[in-house]
């Protein structure tokens, strides 16, 4: 019998794909990753995460669409 799929942590999901709980949190907050909310915490299903990120990697790109802004505004830095 296939035992069901157990529900990760953001720290234990942070370790599988490397990167830090906050940017899980940032990935979980804009929907770029299917999360669950039981109460306050965010809980996910490693599958779900790997086919969420095998989708957008293979989105194709808009060569047209304007990049983001820096975060200094446009302008240059003085140089004196």
């Amino acid at each position: 019998m296939d035992e069901p799929e157990r529900f990760l942590t953001a720290a234990e999901l942070a370790t599988m794909l490397q990167c830090s709980r906050a940017y899980v949190y940032r990935l979980a907050n804009t929907g770029a990753v299917p999360t669950y909310r039981i109460g306050t915490h965010h809980r996910f299903l490693a599958s779900e995460v790997r086919e969420a990120l095998r989708a957008e990697q293979e989105k194709p790109i808009d060569i047209w669409e304007r990049p983001a802004r820096s975060h200094y505004g446009g302008r240059r830095a003085h140089t004196w």
